[in-house]
C-alpha cells in the first residue's frame, strides 16, 4: 500500500489529463498511487489514458457513468486505501517537491496540509497567486482550491467524503467551498508556504464562473444554511458566505432575495466586521440596482 492515494477526476480531457499525470509522476516522493476517474467521457480519453500509463503500476483508470466533479473525486477517494489522500484538477498542474514538502510539515496533530498555489494563463504568464496563511484551526474559507490539500484519510470519512451531503444535495457550483467549510470547521492545518501548485487558466468550465451566475448565489446560500452549526464558531465567515450570495442574487435580477440575505450576513457579522463587509458588498449592490433601475427608466 502506498503512502498517498492521488485522485484525478477528467472528462474527455486527455490532453490536460496527461499532463497532470506527468507531473504526478515527476514527484520527488514516489510512494504514492493515482486513480484517474472517467466521468462519463464519450471521446475515448479514458481507454487512451489507460493505454498511455499503461506501463506505470502506480496508475489506474476506472471509467464510470457520469457523476459530476464532487461524486466522481468521492469515487476516486473510496477506490483506493492509502492514509493520506491528494486531489488534484485534471486541469492543474503539480511542482515535482509538492508531495514531499506537504508531507515534511505533517505532524501528529495535522489532519490537512494545503500550500500555496498561482493561476496561469495560456502564455505562461502568472495571472494571480493564492497564499493561503494559517496553523492549527483557521479559517474555513481559507481557500477552495481543489489542487493543493494532503488529507488524512480518517479525517476524510470523518467528514462524510468528497460527495454531496445528506439534507444538501448536490450542488451546481461551489463544491470546493462547501467541501473546505465541512473540512475546516472540524480539521487541524499546515499551510506550506511556497507555490506548488499551477492552476491553468483557460476558457474551460472553472467553479468561479458557475459561482458569478444565479447557480452561484443558489449554493453559497444553500451552504450558509446546511452549514450554519457549524459556522456559528466563525460568524465573520459565516456572514461573508451569505453577502456573497447576496451580491450574486441581486447580479442576477432576484433583488428581493439578495437584500434579505445581506441583511442576514450584516446581523450575524461581528460589529467589529460590518463596516468592511458594507465597504465591500453594499456599493456593487446599490450601484447593480440603479443600473437596472435607469434600464427601466430608458425603455
Amino acid at each position: 500500500m502506498a503512502l498517498v492515494d492521488v485522485v484525478i477526476p477528467t472528462r474527455n480531457r486527455l490532453e490536460l489529463t496527461t499532463q497532470a499525470v506527468r507531473s504526478v509522476q515527476a514527484q520527488t516522493f514516489s510512494d504514492w498511487a493515482l486513480v484517474i476517474i472517467d466521468d462519463g467521457g464519450d471521446d475515448g480519453s479514458g481507454e487512451r489514458l489507460a493505454e498511455v500509463f499503461a506501463g506505470d503500476g502506480r496508475i489506474q483508470v476506472i471509467s464510470r457513468p457520469r457523476l459530476g466533479p464532487e461524486r466522481t473525486r468521492d469515487f476516486g477517494v473510496r477506490a483506493g486505501s492509502s492514509p493520506w489522500v491528494a486531489l488534484l484538477d485534471s486541469d492543474d498542474l503539480w511542482l515535482p517537491t509538492k508531495l514531499e514538502r506537504q508531507l515534511a510539515a505533517v505532524d501528529e496533530h495535522v489532519d490537512v496540509v494545503l500550500c500555496w498555489y498561482e493561476w496561469f494563463r495560456p502564455d505562461g504568464s502568472v495571472r494571480t497567486t493564492g497564499k493561503p496563511t494559517g496553523a492549527g484551526r483557521v479559517s474555513p474559507l481559507l481557500t477552495d482550491n481543489m489542487s493543493t490539500p494532503l488529507v488524512r484519510r480518517d479525517t476524510l470519512a470523518s467528514i462524510g467524503g468528497l460527495g454531496h451531503q445528506p439534507g444538501l444535495g448536490p450542488l451546481t457550483a461551489c463544491e470546493g467551498i462547501e467541501f473546505y467549510v465541512r473540512l475546516l470547521t472540524r480539521a487541524h492545518v499546515a499551510v506550506v508556504p511556497e507555490v506548488l501548485v499551477r492552476c491553468r487558466d483557460h476558457p474551460g468550465v472553472r467553479e468561479s464562473a458557475k459561482l458569478s451566475g444565479p447557480e452561484g448565489a443558489i449554493a453559497l446560500d444553500a451552504v450558509a444554511s446546511y452549514h450554519s452549526s457549524a459556522l456559528a464558531e466563525w460568524p465573520r465567515e459565516h456572514s461573508l458566505l451569505l453577502a456573497r450570495a447576496a451580491a450574486r442574487y441581486v447580479a442576477a435580477g432576484m433583488t428581493g432575495t439578495g437584500y434579505r440575505r445581506f441583511q442576514s450576513a450584516f446581523r450575524i457579522a461581528p460589529p467589529r466586521c460590518r463596516p468592511a463587509l458594507v465597504r465591500r458588498y453594499g456599493p456593487f449592490m446599490v450601484k447593480d440596482v440603479m443600473s437596472r433601475l435607469n434600464r427601466r427608466v430608458r425603455t
